[in-house]
């Protein structure tokens, strides 16, 4: 088994959980909240509350040995969607192009009454052994974004590393981002399985390559009209998923987000 090492920063609070862990290459970066060394919110305002989340990753990607350009997921979690360019302003500051393969979500509430937002990543931090034998150097990272599909504006629709390739959220709009059937989750599925397709084709793989999947709904009575499209495209062995209810996501009308992991070989 790889060696684990915890990373808890002392100028961090400490709660329940450790604020990351990396496993070889691997950096899982825990959520992080805005809040101060003694758990109390930073302050009311987004800004100052997405800059200390930000602050905290960077601090954890430093003890850990790795920088921005490591990162190649990022969650966000907001609870008002109407913070989106706010929040990513503040992520522009932090982290430089090509964005790492990203996705933006509205959830209920937090822990923290008053926080507006929690971010979430991995990073793979090049010069261990296990990316040295597997030759998978930062030259080595390509982005993915194929012709045709949503501008993707501030992020990777997806990245490459390696044989790993790392999906942002996929949402159900077209070129000009319109949204694709208005209150048809069908239609909305079926679009963004597409979409996930291309980035496949585009990496040098396909829909069998996927090994785990993210899926946001924004009506739990939309679920069984998501597993019947989801039949039509997806074949055994599936990829291992996760789908929860989500009570926003940033195109007004869409009833779905999908983002993923695929292994290319």
């Amino acid at each position: 088994m790889a060696e684990r090492q915890v990373i808890n920063p002392a100028s961090m609070h400490r709660g329940v959980f450790s604020h990351a862990l990396r496993v070889g290459e691997e950096l899982y970066i825990g959520a992080q909240l805005p809040t101060t060394a003694e758990g109390r919110l930073v302050a009311a305002d987004v800004e100052t509350q997405a800059g200390t989340s930000f602050r905290h990753m960077q601090t954890i990607l430093s003890e850990a040995g790795a920088t921005w350009a490591d990162l190649v997921k990022l969650n966000i979690y907001l609870t008002d969607l109407r913070h989106t360019a706010a929040v990513l302003a503040v992520r522009d500051r932090y982290i430089a192009a090509p964005c790492p393969a990203t996705t933006v979500v509205a959830i209920e509430r937090l822990v923290i009454p008053g926080a507006c937002l929690i971010t979430e990543g991995m990073a793979l931090i090049p010069g261990t052994d296990l990316r040295k034998e597997a030759s998978t150097s930062m030259e080595e990272r390509r982005v993915i974004d194929p012709a045709g599909l949503p501008e993707p504006g501030l992020f990777s629709q997806g990245l490459r590393v390696g044989d790993t390739l790392y999906i942002s959220g996929q949402l159900p709009i077209d070129a000009n981002r319109n949204l694709v059937g208005p209150d048809d989750i069908i239609a909305q599925t079926e679009c963004v399985f597409g979409y996930l397709r291309s980035i496949l084709e585009a990496a040098g793989g396909g829909l069998e390559h996927l090994v785990k999947l993210n899926i946001y709904l924004t009506r739990m009575q939309d679920y069984e009209g998501f597993k019947l499209a989801r039949s039509r495209v997806l074949t055994p062995p599936y990829p291992i998923s996760t789908l929860v209810a989500v009570k926003g996501l940033v195109v007004p009308g869409a009833l779905l987000e999908v983002e993923g992991v695929a292994l290319l070989r």
